[in-house]
């Protein structure tokens, strides 16, 4: 066979990568090992018997991939050869509530560990002096857990390195071969870095094939391009939410989607658009929460009134780091105050306490007003947001920010009950509403124009959008904006996207950083 081996390596200051899991072989002919944490060494000591290097991967990966004998372990690290030293420390792999392992190693990056990556690429069979430690005790498995476990230090001074993350994913990309893409990420906590490896094999699996060697690497680039795709919309989801927030968004949303409506108030704004102050309640449980509905008109006026883009304007919010934007849901077909809306609506969030943020002082505010502006009008460029004034700033309850507290003597949960007798109260902080006018055909909205509050033109930005807005792409925007904003749609707000970084890049280059960003 045929095989290509691609290692790629940077150095990113990055979010924690998001936890991989085991998936079930698909009829794509894909599968992957989860992650486990392994200190960074070049030798594992698993033994005195000394064992072949390719015997050796192919007894791990029997055993990595058995269901009937999983294969649980902990490691130490020793010097094998002349005068080296390795540094040392401890995995081990806890088993699962039934006695088997939580996790698996990946077989591939276990061979770079072992030391045995230089053997195999020499085409020696290379004996190593390894000692496969097994544990069938549950009991002696949960000692090791409890034991304190020390980071390894490389080297004096050097910063300590505490994890390495590693998955392995094999799909058939092309008929008669076969790719595996093992990533490998390092986190440093003492240095703020972190160092992600792509290792991606090709191999043939079909004798009948004949492929050029280009062509092997071809698909070796087109594999770990995939994969670096994947790993980063999920980062993209993963870090959009600030810490601790997931669980109350998700909550929230499910509320939104499927909650009972229990009732409704008809409400009209000046240009005759209706909406409704409804309340949404789970039944199983009995939680409620109040929200607005705001029903989908023929023609969306014009583009005025396109209501899925509250929706957008939501998932973008995410997306960028913001969480300012009330969550928002579409329901296809509903019935609110006994009227039958087919074509749907928007269901929105419904802040508590609200009133508008121009009469509150500027800095009662619970962000700083500067970033709170940068971030309204680089989202309203985004998606060409026109119709962005006062009335349209509210200082509220927040939908996530905030905690439950006892519920007052005879009132129900209208923030959403985290328990009996709580309702959630939100920290109070501004919040953006009304987006339907977002992505109007004829709409024009840039940096330079004067925002609500007369503070001038755009020209800073908050370091966290400044981040943010570089992972934008459209595999994640589709995934998020599905069904809301067409291809067309976001292909321009990509455009915008690169224009805006274009201009920030170049006041940083003509003024530095510190002149230009702001912490968040």
């Amino acid at each position: 066979m045929f095989t290509k081996a691609l290692g790629s390596r940077q150095q990113l200051n990055w979010s924690p990568a998001p936890p991989k899991g085991r998936h079930q072989v698909s009829t794509g002919r894909s599968w992957s090992h989860p992650s486990v944490a392994i200190p960074a060494a070049p030798v594992v000591d698993i033994g005195s018997v000394p064992t072949p290097a390719d015997a050796l991967i192919q007894h791990l990966h029997e055993r990595c991939t058995s269901t009937e004998q999983p294969f649980c372990w902990s490691t130490s690290v020793t010097a094998t050869d002349g005068d080296s030293q390795a540094p040392s420390g401890t995995v081990t792999i806890s088993p699962g509530a039934n006695g088997t392992c939580a996790g698996r190693p990946s077989t591939f990056y276990l061979a770079q560990q072992l030391g045995l990556s230089q053997a195999r690429s020499n085409g020696s069979a290379a004996e190593s002096p390894l000692r496969i430690e097994q544990h069938t005790s549950l009991q002696h498995l949960q000692q090791q857990q409890q034991r304190p476990q020390q980071q390894p230090v490389l080297g004096d001074g050097a910063p300590t390195l505490e994890v390495v993350e590693v998955d392995e994913r094999c799909a058939e990309t092309h008929p008669g071969s076969i790719c595996c893409t093992t990533t490998a990420v390092e986190k440093d906590a003492t240095s703020h870095s972190c160092s992600v490896t792509l290792r991606t094999t090709v191999k043939l699996t079909d004798s009948r094939l004949h492929v050029e060697a280009a062509e092997l690497e071809e698909l070796a680039w087109l594999a770990a391009r995939e994969a670096a795709s994947e790993a980063m919309s999920a980062l993209n989801r993963q870090g959009s939410l600030p810490a601790g927030r997931e669980e109350r968004h998700r909550f929230v949303c499910n509320m939104l989607a499927n909650g009972t409506i229990r009732d409704a108030k008809r409400m009209e704004n000046g240009f005759g658009h209706v909406s409704y102050l409804v309340t949404l309640e789970d039944k199983a449980t009995g939680k409620k929460l109040r929200a607005a509905f705001k029903p989908r008109v023929e023609g969306d006026c014009e583009g005025w009134h396109r209501v899925p883009i509250e929706v957008a304007a939501y998932q973008l919010s995410l997306l960028l780091g913001m969480d300012c934007v009330p969550p928002a849901v579409l329901r296809p077909d509903c019935h609110v105050d006994w009227t039958h809306y087919p074509a749907g609506g928007a269901f929105i969030y419904w802040c508590g306490a609200a009133r508008q943020l121009n009469t509150v002082p500027m800095a009662e505010w619970s962000v700083p007003g500067p970033v709170l502006l940068s971030d309204t009008r680089i989202l309203d460029v985004l998606i060409q947001n026109s119709d962005r004034h006062a009335g349209h700033f509210l200082y509220a309850e927040h939908w996530a920010d905030g905690d439950y507290a006892p519920a007052p003597q005879g009132r129900g949960g209208g923030g959403g009950s985290g328990g009996s007798g709580s309702v959630w109260r939100g920290r109070l902080s501004p919040v953006l509403i009304d987006h339907a006018a977002g992505f109007r055909q004829d709409a024009f909205v840039c940096l330079d124009h004067e925002n609500a509050f007369l503070t001038g033109p755009t020209r800073r930005i908050s370091a966290r959008t400044y981040l943010r807005l570089r992972f934008l792409d459209a595999p994640t925007l589709r995934a998020a904006l599905h069904g809301i904003v067409t291809d067309e749609e976001i292909a321009a707000l990509l455009s915008r996207r690169d224009a805006v970084l274009s201009f920030f890049d170049s006041l940083v280059t003509e003024q530095g950083y510190n002149n230009v960003v702001l912490e968040a």
